[in-house]
């Protein structure tokens, strides 16, 4: 069990709910248990294969953009 998982259990947060972020091998256990998991377009390979979608990088901002986005579309609902 992934630490996030276990914490997301311990919290009462249902896990596949979480938005991930991540770039390395590190994060792919993570990403693939939730929905929403991004790769930052500077992010290895393998990662980018498992995440939901690639974002712009890490020098691009690609995780500040794509939290605007989701705060602009909750607010459009």
């Amino acid at each position: 069990m992934s630490g996030l998982k276990h914490f997301a259990k311990i919290i009462g947060v249902d896990y596949q709910k979480i938005v991930t972020f991540g770039d390395n091998y590190n994060d792919i256990e993570m990403t693939k248990g939730v929905t929403y998991g991004y790769a930052v377009n500077n992010a290895v390979n393998e990662l980018k294969k498992v995440a939901y979608q690639v974002i712009g990088s890490v020098e691009q901002n690609g995780v500040g953009q794509q939290l605007e986005k989701m705060i602009e579309d909750n607010n459009e609902n």
